[in-house]
């Protein structure tokens, strides 16, 4: 996630069922500003809540729509 988290014109954002996808990588994204207006992150097994938060704390300013559901 290093590399998309460098991106400055990422508007939009799908990691739905990405399952390599961890907190780890998302930890990228802590203390960045970036332009992502939408954000999907279904059936990502592998992150937790505050994984998660790191990606959304990152486009607070700019996310107008959040698409978000787990399996179960």
């Amino acid at each position: 996630m290093l590399g998309i988290s460098k991106m400055k014109d990422l508007y939009f954002l799908d990691i739905s069922y990405a399952k390599q996808v961890t907190d780890e990588g998302l930890a990228h994204f802590a203390d960045k500003n970036m332009p992502i207006e939408h954000l999907c992150v279904n059936g990502v097994a592998n992150i937790s809540s505050a994984g998660l938060a790191n990606l959304i704390d990152c486009c607070t300013e700019t996310l107008v729509e959040l698409e978000a559901s787990m399996l179960m």
